[in-house]
């Protein structure tokens, strides 16, 4: 009788093999994404953090007069239902009036100078009562009328300066920096002593203005260029830094600009 075969035995050495490789470029990944992080976490700007902090008070400032204003326009309501409901007061006022004008006028020597007297002074007295408190009404609507007015004023409708201090970001010792902004609708050349130069974004390979710029920039060798990027202008830095560097062959740094507050540029002599 023939013998069985013996079955071949199964390794698991090569899926092992397998799972440990892969484990370990796992853990090769996480290091070095964690390095990349905390390394980009530490370049970043102080004042960047500053104008972070200072803008988003300013959001919450807005948020909360949002807030108070429809209890202010109840109270300027109430304020002119107010007004409103005096205004049959200044009919009176007005008959009153006429009463002590007529009450005023020569009689005929019959009438009797007390009575005429009496009638003067109980006048003029409720013309005193009714003029004092129209007056005090007219005065609580004007104060509410400047307290919504203040209340309703946006914190953002004069959004803080951003100042550019020396040192920033793309800037070494010894260079001179030279600024462009970017915004949504295209690039502004900031110089000294002259009106800024905007430059759309589509127009920057054929801008004869701005290439006139970047030529003369580019003669000078401690000129490094530095844009300015809003938070709407990253697509003009991009192609205008690509454009600067590929043709021009000029050194380039980013600054990115936290809010839409006016720059300030006056460290550098721009702007004065």
């Amino acid at each position: 009788m023939a013998k069985r075969a013996a079955s071949p035995e199964i390794s698991l050495f090569p899926f092992l093999s397998i799972l440990v490789c892969l484990i370990g470029a796992l853990v090769l990944l996480i290091v070095v994404l964690t390095i990349v992080q905390g390394s980009a976490a530490a370049a970043r700007d102080p004042e960047e953090f500053k104008r972070a902090a200072e803008a988003a008070k300013l959001r919450h400032e807005l948020e909360k007069v949002r807030a108070q204003a429809p209890d202010l326009e109840r109270k300027k309501k109430t304020a002119a239902d107010t007004l409103a409901r005096t205004r049959p007061d200044d009919v009176r006022l007005a008959r009153l009036k006429e009463e002590l004008a007529k009450a005023s006028a020569p009689r005929e020597a019959a009438t009797d100078p007390d009575e005429i007297k009496r009638k003067i002074s109980a006048a003029r007295a409720q013309i005193s009562k009714y003029e004092q408190g129209r007056k005090q009404i007219q005065e609580a609507l004007a104060r509410l009328k400047e307290e919504l007015a203040a209340r309703n004023k946006k914190p953002d409708d004069k959004p803080v300066p951003l100042v550019v201090r020396p040192g920033g970001s793309g800037s070494t010792a010894g260079n001179r920096p030279v600024f462009i902004e970017a915004t949504a609708a295209g690039l502004t050349i900031l110089r000294a002593g002259a009106a800024p130069l905007r430059v759309p974004t589509e127009s920057i390979p054929v801008d004869a203005g701005l290439q006139a710029f970047l030529e003369q920039t580019a003669k000078d060798s401690k000129a490094t260029l530095i844009f300015l990027v809003r938070e709407d202008g990253v697509s003009a830095y991009h192609k205008g830094a690509g454009w600067a560097e590929s043709k021009h062959g000029l050194r380039t740094g980013k600054l990115p600009l936290p809010g839409k507050g006016e720059l300030d540029l006056s460290n550098f002599g721009i702007g004065k």
